[in-house]
Protein backbone atom coordinates (compact mmCIF):
# COMPACT_ATOMS: atom_id res chain seq x y z
CA UNK A 1 0.00 0.00 0.00
CA UNK A 2 1.71 3.31 -1.05
CA UNK A 3 1.05 6.70 0.61
CA UNK A 4 -1.44 7.71 -1.98
CA UNK A 5 -3.68 4.48 -1.85
CA UNK A 6 -3.60 5.17 2.15
CA UNK A 7 -4.91 8.40 1.60
CA UNK A 8 -7.34 7.62 -0.67
CA UNK A 9 -9.07 5.14 1.73
CA UNK A 10 -8.65 7.87 4.55
CA UNK A 11 -10.77 10.05 2.81
CA UNK A 12 -13.40 6.84 1.78
CA UNK A 13 -13.87 5.91 5.02
CA UNK A 14 -14.29 9.36 6.90
CA UNK A 15 -16.90 10.15 3.70
CA UNK A 16 -18.48 7.14 4.48
CA UNK A 17 -18.57 6.72 8.50
CA UNK A 18 -19.84 10.50 7.74
CA UNK A 19 -22.11 9.91 6.16
CA UNK A 20 -23.57 6.96 8.11
CA UNK A 21 -23.44 8.58 11.85
CA UNK A 22 -25.39 11.40 10.10
CA UNK A 23 -27.62 9.17 8.99
CA UNK A 24 -28.36 7.30 11.95
CA UNK A 25 -28.66 10.65 13.98
CA UNK A 26 -31.10 12.14 11.68
CA UNK A 27 -28.77 14.74 10.36
CA UNK A 28 -27.87 16.56 13.44
CA UNK A 29 -25.11 18.83 12.51
CA UNK A 30 -23.35 18.75 15.74
CA UNK A 31 -23.31 15.43 15.59
CA UNK A 32 -21.86 15.32 12.12
CA UNK A 33 -19.19 17.28 12.85
CA UNK A 34 -18.16 15.48 16.10
CA UNK A 35 -18.64 11.78 14.34
CA UNK A 36 -16.05 13.51 11.67
CA UNK A 37 -13.74 14.90 13.90
CA UNK A 38 -13.43 11.17 15.25
CA UNK A 39 -13.14 9.86 12.46
CA UNK A 40 -9.95 12.63 11.48
CA UNK A 41 -8.61 11.47 14.54
CA UNK A 42 -8.85 7.33 14.25
CA UNK A 43 -7.23 7.19 10.70
CA UNK A 44 -4.62 10.53 11.61
CA UNK A 45 -3.16 7.78 14.40
CA UNK A 46 -3.80 4.76 12.35
CA UNK A 47 -1.60 6.52 9.17
CA UNK A 48 1.07 7.68 12.01
CA UNK A 49 1.04 4.22 13.52
CA UNK A 50 1.64 2.74 10.10
CA UNK A 51 4.45 5.74 9.34
CA UNK A 52 6.10 4.37 12.42
CA UNK A 53 6.53 1.12 11.58
CA UNK A 54 7.62 1.98 8.05
CA UNK A 55 4.93 0.84 5.74
CA UNK A 56 5.05 3.95 3.86
CA UNK A 57 8.98 4.05 3.39
CA UNK A 58 9.61 0.81 2.13
CA UNK A 59 6.28 -1.04 0.74
CA UNK A 60 7.94 -4.53 -0.34
CA UNK A 61 8.96 -4.87 3.34
CA UNK A 62 6.10 -6.76 5.36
Amino acid sequence: MTRRDAMILGIITIIGSAFMFSYLSGFNPTFILWSVGVSVLTIGLFLFAAYKRGIFSNPNKK
